[in-house]
């Protein structure tokens, strides 16, 4: 199992992809950065604070943060170059993809964000430019 300060140390020993505001790309550890930004201000476990202020809140039941050893069902598989990859522990990726979830809370978290109702309206209006 991973542990997130580890995580980050893997992404800050490679050398950054190109100067700061000059391009764009999706990193992992980004995210792993962010969850421990999240972590730190709250003075809360990342998990805690999913729950806490999106899963609860808009009524996700079969959505957990699994950072543990195995997935809890119920919960759609994953695949990876046509193996089903669900047991493994999503510690790996930590905040940069440890939600496991179903395809209806899918649809209940994508249908609370698009109405305004995780984060607000110019946060929304922003994300759809992007």
């Amino acid at each position: 199992m991973w542990a997130p300060r580890p995580l980050a140390d893997i992404g800050l020993s490679h050398p950054p992809l190109f100067k700061p505001g000059t391009h764009w790309s999706y990193s992992n550890t980004n995210y792993v950065l962010l969850g421990l930004i999240v972590e730190a201000v709250t003075n809360d476990r990342l998990g805690n604070e999913l729950v806490k202020r999106i899963i609860h809140p808009i009524g996700l039941h079969d959505t957990t943060f699994a950072t543990g050893r195995q997935v809890a069902a119920p919960a759609a598989h994953g695949y990876y170059q046509g193996k089903d990859i669900t047991a493994l522990s999503g510690s790996y990726a930590w905040a940069a993809g440890a939600i496991v979830s179903t395809a209806s809370d899918l649809d209940r978290f994508y249908r609370a964000l698009l109405t305004g109702k995780v984060v607000p309206a110019a946060q929304l209006k922003a994300m759809e430019s992007a």
